[in-house]
């Protein structure tokens, strides 16, 4: 599954133009949608689509390509971590602080 995601990597970095920008495009689509169940459990007062948002700004193109296409995206203990990871880099937090709050 791994080698799924590296390969659409590079064949996202190899293509020219718009290609890439689709393949990008839609794996962050996809990323988005396996993420956004995780991001809400985790920042739970914060709106889940700003909270979102922040986390794949915060991802790099490497993770955002290769999420839809690994097994990680079947095991909410590697997406817990990874919402994690990204929420602690530099500028994610701030991102998070800034978004919409929810009552609750």
């Amino acid at each position: 599954m791994v080698r799924a995601g590296m390969a659409i990597a590079v064949m996202a970095f190899g293509l020219q133009g718009c290609a890439g920008a689709v393949v990008y495009g839609e794996s962050r689509k996809v990323s988005r949608e396996i993420l956004s169940p995780v991001v809400a459990a985790e920042q739970p007062g914060v709106e889940t689509e700003a909270a979102t948002t922040c986390i794949l700004k915060g991802m790099t193109v490497g993770e955002v390509l290769s999420l839809p296409n690994s097994s990680d995206g079947n095991q909410p203990e590697v997406l817990r971590g990874l919402v994690r990871d990204v929420g602690a880099r530099p500028g994610v937090g701030e991102c998070l602080a800034a978004a919409p709050k929810v009552a609750g």
